[in-house]
């Protein structure tokens, strides 16, 4: 995004002092320096076109972001329903085990009782028949009822091996029914496994496009911020060129000796100290462009020449500043005021008060900053004041 910088997204002194250096020029003059105003009015408006479209984009992808959001959790809630239901299902299955497990082993506790008994039995109907064949010999019993005694003893061990052998048959489906039944618990918990992992990935995208749309929120956030500052700065150059045309139906201002007959015997416009002079280094490669004094809160400001005060307002990098236009393209600046005394269009004489020092404009110390210029360009104000 092609955007001014932020020296160029708010006026600039230069801006201020090159539209009130208009105030007493030719009609031709005043007219082309009024253009450039119209200009930067016109790249104020392409800036704010693009900060625009640029927030028209975000403002539509954050939409579509949150859109994208809404069916994740959707999905997610789904996910959350159908692993709730495999995992019900999976202890249904683990309690169908457990039954299955508890009936395998009372069948094959009865299936040992029964073998037990049955080895008994046939034991048993053995030795009865070697004894009682002796007795059949020694004629010592009935033989029909000893037939009748072997028969019942042969039919008794014939129902237990039927009873036997379907109990086998019952244990060979309670194994299968086993079989079946872990397979499907494996089968349900691979299902638990692989919706827990979707619900993992969905929850992860989640929270990509979460921060996304944060981030989306923030840069929203900017771009509107951009976009007030725009047309705040479009509002006061507009205001100045309004001003401009307004100042050149107004009279004109009283006939006094020019600034110039009075250069090196001129008042500075405060009796406190100087802290940095003119043209002195500020930081790295910038240089003062004027004087800074080491002022009290509230020190008396006062005017060093007679003129017209064009500019008396808050100014972003200067706090509360007044401008004093003194004819012949000279213009004074005032800045980092506590409080300002005059107002935009009043006359002042030289000495007048304007203002009260202070530390506005982002100052840590109490400090009257002070220019000369002369059609913009500064001057070193000692070569003026005494």
């Amino acid at each position: 995004m092609s955007l001014f910088s932020q020296h160029q997204l708010s006026l600039t002194l230069a801006q201020v002092l090159l539209a009130w250096a208009l105030l007493h020029q030719t009609s031709v003059f005043a007219q082309e320096d009024r253009q450039t105003l119209v200009d930067q009015i016109e790249q104020v408006d392409d800036a704010l076109l693009s900060v625009s479209d640029d927030l028209t984009k975000t403002q539509a992808e954050a939409q579509a972001i949150s859109a994208q959001i809404e069916s994740i959790e959707r999905s997610m809630n789904q996910l959350q329903a159908s692993i709730q239901r495999e995992q019900l299902a999976l202890q249904d299955h683990e309690q169908a085990l457990e039954v299955t497990l508890a009936q395998i082993n009372s069948a094959q506790a009865t299936l040992q009782d029964q073998q037990d008994a049955i080895g008994e039995l046939l034991r048993a109907l053995w030795l009865t028949r070697d004894n009682n064949r002796v007795k059949l010999l020694l004629s010592q019993e009935d033989p029909a009822s000893l037939a009748r005694y072997l028969v019942f003893h042969a039919q008794l061990a014939e129902q237990q091996t039927t009873a036997l052998t379907e109990l086998k048959q019952v244990l060979t489906e309670l194994d299968t029914a086993e079989q079946t039944q872990r397979q499907l618990q494996a089968k349900r918990a691979s299902s638990l496994n692989a919706l827990r992992q979707q619900r993992e990935a969905l929850a992860k995208d989640q929270s990509e496009r979460t921060a996304l749309l944060r981030s989306l929120a923030s840069l929203e956030q900017s771009l509107l911020s951009q976009q007030q500052a725009l047309l705040q700065d479009r509002e006061s150059l507009q205001t100045l060129i309004d001003e401009i045309d307004i100042s050149k139906s107004q009279a004109g201002r009283n006939k006094v000796a020019p600034i110039t007959d009075y250069q090196k015997s001129l008042k500075w416009p405060t009796s406190a100290t100087i802290k940095h002079r003119f043209n002195s280094v500020r930081n790295n490669e910038l240089r003062w462009q004027g004087v800074l004094f080491n002022n009290a809160l509230n020190d008396p400001v006062t005017s060093i020449y007679h003129g017209q005060v064009v500019f008396a307002d808050w100014l972003r990098g200067y706090g509360l500043l007044v401008i004093i236009d003194h004819g012949d393209d000279y213009m004074s600046l005032y800045a980092h005021n506590n409080a300002l005394l005059v107002a935009e269009g009043d006359w002042v004489d030289t000495g007048t008060a304007i203002a009260q020092a202070g530390n506005t404009g982002g100052q840590t110390q109490p400090g009257l900053y002070f220019e000369i210029r002369q059609r913009g360009i500064p001057q070193n104000p000692a070569q003026w004041c005494r």
